[in-house]
């Protein structure tokens, strides 16, 4: 699945990842750099963990969040070091005047979701979206893949992120054969 093509919105500077077994070792040579992550909640928080588990230098990550503990909280003076890569969090409008330049001025974009797909390797994913249910659904769905598989992943929205799920397992052999996932309309913007 490409993430990419998800999007309903305007047309933006979509970063081109593979949607799946990308090596940790090659993203670096798919992800310009610096990239920036907007937003420092769970999400952004396991996209720095997932970024630096992945050998991007920590120099190269500039972190950004008006609420809580980031490298910058002003817009300006993040744009002002010219991220090449934007992986915006959750909830984070991408009509923000300063997203808007930093696109126009040749940034790409992706999220969480976009970098943690492109690192899965032969997992088989269930994605639950829509308005009402979403939670209920995925949990169901999660119980009867355990049947199959104990290992199963459940998370997504409801939990712990993919980007996570993929920072425990990127190099070991705990690979589970289904991931389910909640994903909000956020996560698929």
């Amino acid at each position: 699945m490409n993430m990419n093509k998800l999007n309903k919105g305007p047309s933006h500077n979509f970063l081109n990842l593979p949607a799946k077994n990308l090596s940790v070792t090659s993203l670096t040579q798919h992800l310009p750099l610096p990239v920036a992550i907007i937003g420092m909640g769970v999400t952004g928080q396991a996209t720095l963990d997932l970024l630096l588990a992945c050998h991007i230098p920590r120099n190269e990550i500039l972190t950004f969040d008006e609420k809580t503990s980031a490298d910058f909280s002003d817009p300006s003076t993040l744009i002002s070091r010219k991220p090449k890569t934007l992986c915006i969090s959750p909830g984070i409008s991408l009509k923000k005047d300063w997203i808007v330049q930093a696109l126009a001025e040749g940034a790409k974009l992706t999220s969480e979701l976009a970098l943690a797909f492109s690192l899965l390797e032969d997992e088989t994913v269930i994605a639950i979206t829509g308005s009402v249910g979403k939670s209920t659904t995925t949990s169901i769905l999660g119980e009867a893949a355990k049947v199959v598989d104990s290992h199963c992943f459940v998370g997504g929205n409801l939990g712990t992120t993919l980007a996570q799920y993929v920072c425990q397992n990127i190099t070991g052999p705990n690979r589970t054969k289904y991931l389910v996932l909640e994903l909000s309309s956020y996560q698929l913007e």
